[in-house]
Parts: structure tokens; sequence; C-alpha cells
């Protein structure tokens, strides 16, 4: 078994043992994709509240170890939610795992690509002739410029 086979394997056992106990976005966090595990969590989290409030009259009489008295109309969405963070932590670990393998191709076969600048701030791929980051709106310092000649003569040198 390959290194990108074996870090979804784990990814997808990490992510939906705690995924079906009422945890999204773990798998998230052991790829170290720190925003899009918050993200999976907030999201399982909030909804779980936001449905069992609508659908529960007294929510505080539910037990939390007792999953046959949450209703069915707050368990289905929930397991819906929680199923596709753990298939998106999956498919991110092949993906991350193929981008991996491509480079250590490129850095082996000697390829020199010029790869694009990233963004000191947020780390995403910029365009070279920006002066600012698209992504997260910083400036970057420019370079100081070459000075140019002023006058004829040292036009001429």
């Amino acid at each position: 078994m390959d290194d990108t086979r074996r870090k979804a394997l784990i990814t997808l056992i990490v992510a939906a043992i705690p995924g079906y106990l009422g945890l999204a976005g773990v798998g998230h966090a052991y790829l170290r994709q720190w925003r899009r595990s918050i993200v999976w969590f907030l999201l399982g989290i909030g909804s779980a509240v936001a449905l069992i409030f609508y659908y529960v009259e007294d929510p505080a009489a539910i037990e939390v170890t007792d999953p046959a008295a949450v209703p069915i109309e707050v368990t289905i969405p929930l397991l819906v939610i929680i199923t596709l963070s753990v298939l998106d932590a999956f498919f991110l670990a092949i993906s991350l795992g193929r981008e991996q393998k491509e480079e250590l191709a490129r850095e082996e076969a000697g390829e020199d690509v010029q790869a694009a600048p990233n963004c000191p701030n947020c780390r995403k791929e910029v365009d070279p002739e920006l002066d600012f980051c698209p992504w997260c709106t910083i400036e970057f310092e420019q370079p100081p410029e070459e000075e140019k000649p002023t006058s004829q003569n040292e036009l001429e040198k």
C-alpha cells in the first residue's frame, strides 16, 4: 500500500469514528486543514443545535446517551452532514497525496519549473505582476526601483 492510500485510509478511520459520535471535521484536523476542520465542526454542531430546537419541544429533556430520544428529523440530516465531512476528508487526503507525488516526481526529474510566488501572509499563489495578494489583500513591498539617469551625460554613459 503506497503512502497516499495509507494516509487516505487513516484519514477515513480518523474522520469516521469521531464523526459518527457527533464530531465532524476531525479528519480535516488530522490533515492539518484547520479552517476546513473548523467549518465542518461548526456546521455539524450548529446544525444539531438548530434542528434540535426546531423539532424538539423540550430540548432539555433529551438524553445525550440515548440516541432513540433524538427524532429522525434531526438524525438523518446530521448523518448526511457527517458523511459529507468524512468523504471530503477522504478525498482531500487523496488529492494532497497526489500533489505530493507529482511534486516529488518533478524534483526527481530535475525539472526547473518556475512556481508562482506565494503570498508571505496567506501562502496562496499570487500573480507575479500584481503588487497585492488577491486572496488576503495585503500589499507587497515593492523592490526599490533602479535610479534612472536624469541628465544627458548620464544617459551617454
